[in-house]
C-alpha cells in the first residue's frame, strides 16, 4: 500500500543528479509497465523541525533537475516493503519531480 505524503510544508533540495534506476540483478535500466524509464533522485527533505536525505523514484527523466537545486514533489508517496530474508524499509515515489521556479 502506498501512503500519500503532504508536502505543503516541506522543502526539497537535490543531493545529486537524477539517474536511471537499474535492475538489481541484470543492471539493466528499469521501466514502468508502459515502458517509461524509471529515474531516481536523492533529495534532502525537510519539514518543520526535521530533515532527512531520501531517494525518490519517478517515471520519466526529471527535466531540468540537477544537483543542489530546490525541487517540487508532486504526488509523493511512501511504500513500506519487506523481503523474505527479513530485510525491510520504505520506498518513496513521486508522480513528478521538477525545479522550483525562480522568483
Amino acid at each position: 500500500m502506498r501512503l500519500p505524503i503532504d508536502t505543503s510544508h516541506m522543502t526539497f533540495l537535490t543531493a545529486g543528479d537524477p539517474r536511471p534506476v537499474l535492475d538489481y540483478e541484470t543492471k539493466e535500466p528499469r521501466a514502468t509497465k508502459d515502458g517509461t524509464p524509471l529515474y531516481s533522485v536523492r533529495v534532502f527533505a525537510s519539514g518543520e523541525d526535521i530533515g532527512q536525505v531520501i531517494e525518490v523514484k519517478t517515471a520519466g527523466e526529471p527535466t531540468g533537475v540537477k544537483r543542489n537545486m530546490p525541487v517540487r514533489m508532486t504526488g509523493l508517496t511512501v511504500q513500506p516493503w519487506t523481503l523474505k530474508n527479513g530485510k525491510s524499509g520504505v520506498a518513496y515515489h513521486a508522480t513528478r519531480v521538477e525545479p522550483v521556479p525562480s522568483k
